[in-house]
């Protein structure tokens, strides 16, 4: 955006946080870079930021400034915040370091341990432990084909005890045409503040029974369905007993395959996809 004498440029990364801002002022006919503050993050017990800025140095290459790293608990509260100099171009020098100490009133913050996903079928079990979550209040279930634009599935009640807790949620699946899937969850406590966990990514794994070539035996042509999913973009091989190819065709849905050239007896074919290869055995009459 354009802000009188200087514009900021923003980019985000994939969970939609700031990745960098970029400050530049205008010079007589032309935008000239000004000042850089790029992000790095890591989710452990609680929420970690580092913030480095840069000046546009005389030698046009960005030039160490300032470092400033901040610790914020799950429930938006901010735990330590420190700041270090670029000292003579050497050395980051300590200069602020400042501890925020919260009483018994406020929301204390569940520490979050893991969140793991499995699929069996066309389900997804999720689970998920945490501890000391009497504070928290529900889980929201969230699930997306991107990492990026998340859905609601669910929503589990916290246990809400000072202790280790397990959680599960079961994802049907069955409609689902995705080659990965993302899952994550919004965890919402008791003063109404939401934070999200780490995203779980899951590679869909096709299971054999999900197609059926009809019919079977077959004469002039045959069709591969598929239970609960469309097929878009597959690639069927058709291998007679010596291992040779007769034929091979891509099809999307329930497309017809002409097989009135082949001559009768048994072949294997091989349905291809991007997440993988499954093998059925058709006999022509």
């Amino acid at each position: 955006m354009d802000s009188g004498k200087t514009r900021f440029t923003y980019s985000y990364d994939s969970l939609n946080r700031i990745d960098s801002i970029l400050a530049e002022s205008w010079d007589n006919d032309h935008w000239r870079n000004s000042e850089l503050k790029t992000y790095s993050y890591t989710n452990i017990s609680y929420y970690t930021y580092t913030r480095l800025t840069q000046q546009w140095g005389g030698l046009n290459s960005w030039v160490n400034s300032m470092l400033e790293s901040v610790a914020i608990a799950l429930n938006g509260n901010l735990m330590e915040w420190t700041m270090q100099t670029w000292a003579n171009g050497y050395f980051w020098r300590n200069e602020t370091r400042k501890i925020y100490n919260f009483g018994y009133t406020c929301v204390l913050p569940l520490h979050f341990i893991s969140l793991t996903g499995e699929q069996q079928n066309k389900n997804v079990n999720l689970q998920w432990q945490t501890s000391d979550d009497i504070n928290t209040v529900q889980f929201t279930i969230q699930r997306s084909t991107d990492g990026i634009n998340f859905i609601n599935i669910g929503m589990v009640n916290a246990k809400q005890l000072n202790s280790n807790n397990n959680y599960t949620f079961t994802d049907n699946i069955a409609t689902t045409d995705a080659q990965n899937l993302f899952y994550r969850l919004q965890i919402t406590s008791k003063d109404g503040k939401v934070t999200a966990s780490e995203i779980v990514k899951l590679s869909v794994e096709i299971n054999s029974s999900d197609f059926i070539l009809q019919p079977n035996p077959a004469k002039n042509y045959f069709t591969v369905a598929s239970n609960g999913s469309s097929l878009q973009n597959v690639t069927v091989n058709i291998t007679d007993v010596s291992g040779r190819t007769v034929l091979q065709q891509k099809i999307s849905g329930d497309q017809k395959i002409n097989i009135n050239t082949l001559k009768p007896g048994f072949y294997f074919v091989r349905i291809v996809d991007n997440r993988t290869i499954i093998q059925k055995q058709l006999v022509i009459e």
